[in-house]
């Protein structure tokens, strides 16, 4: 009877003080987003031993050549002593809880770099229930491009020695930086009528760039391959571009030939689907008076009509670009 008691009572003290607080990071990436202005680091993690506790995780920006954290002079996005960092809070639902790509994002402006090319690496730290679980977890490496404050060009290092690149550009569906619907040419109404236009929804902003007029498009630069020589120099090597191009050096001998690195990427257009953006056939009315009919697609009660969707201007209904 004592012995069962002892264990009853090992048994209560473990469940009372539940799980060891620990905290693994499983992935982090980095990419601009298209909806604003910011850099978005997205963190996947799991966390045990926290239920119920607030706590947050940290992003920490650093020059890679110098290995100096950035200054941060507007302490807006900042340490104590004054560096770059964001961070978003969290608080555990569960005894073990996982996220996946937690947000947690930074104007690119709040780098307080000056224009130019830049590499740079970013780590994460978790804290939770007044601990540090995960401390500088590791590097992520990105070489980014300012200009005007805002990033223009992101290119993430991956483990493998590709890299996935980010270019910001003109918009592949309005064809112009004023990010003008190409549907309604900007006026948000179709044909100088009172009906709103479907695509838009009336405000006359391209649904793809959301009116910024640019976006960024995505891209992958494949690792450096060794390629063999006959010719006694083991020095030659080729490198791989996505989109056909292969080029290299050879220090001497006869190579045994280049590689290519090709790779389809989903339209950015069409997201894939072939076709372009939803166009209204309006019925001609010849009677002189008005004649309203409800459109399932439209949502609402309007002028007779029928949608059209013709074939993406940019892959061509193919669906996808190399």
């Amino acid at each position: 009877m004592k012995k069962a008691g002892l264990l009853l009572l090992m048994l209560a003290a473990v469940c009372f003080q539940g799980l060891a607080q620990t905290a693994k990071i499983k992935s982090c990436s980095i990419a601009p987003d298209n909806d604003d202005d910011m850099l978005n680091v997205k963190v996947s993690f799991d966390i045990s031993g926290c239920q119920g506790e607030e706590g947050r995780v940290n992003v920490y920006f650093y020059n890679n050549a110098t290995g100096k954290a950035l200054k941060c002079y507007d302490h807006t996005y900042n340490t104590t002593d004054n560096c770059v960092a964001t961070w978003a809070t969290i608080t555990p639902k569960y005894q073990s809880t996982s996220y996946s790509d937690l947000e947690i994002k930074i104007p690119a402006s709040e780098l307080h770099l000056a224009d130019g090319a830049y590499n740079l690496y970013y780590n994460v730290a978790i804290k939770c229930g007044g601990k540090w679980l995960v401390v500088n977890d590791d590097k992520y490496v990105f070489d980014l491009t300012l200009w005007q404050g805002k990033a223009t060009k992101l290119a993430v290092h991956n483990a493998d020695r590709s890299k996935l690149v980010y270019t910001y550009g003109k918009c592949v569906v309005c064809l112009t930086w004023n990010g003008r619907c190409n549907v309604c040419m900007g006026t948000g109404r179709i044909y100088n009528t009172n009906n709103p236009c479907p695509t838009c929804g009336g405000t006359g902003l391209c649904h793809f760039c959301h009116g910024r007029g640019g976006l960024f498009t995505s891209s992958t630069i494949s690792a450096p391959t060794k390629r063999s020589n006959s010719g006694g120099n083991s020095g030659g090597y080729s490198r791989g571009y996505t989109g056909g191009y292969s080029g290299g050096y050879v220090g001497g001998g006869t190579s045994s030939g280049s590689t290519t690195s090709k790779t389809r990427r989903t339209c950015p257009g069409c997201n894939g689907t072939g076709k372009g953006a939803d166009e209204i056939v309006w019925t001609p009315n010849y009677t002189g008076t008005e004649s309203l009919q409800y459109c399932s697609q439209c949502g609402r009660t309007t002028s007779p009509h029928s949608h059209r969707r013709a074939m993406c201007r940019v892959c061509y209904g193919k669906g996808y670009i190399n």
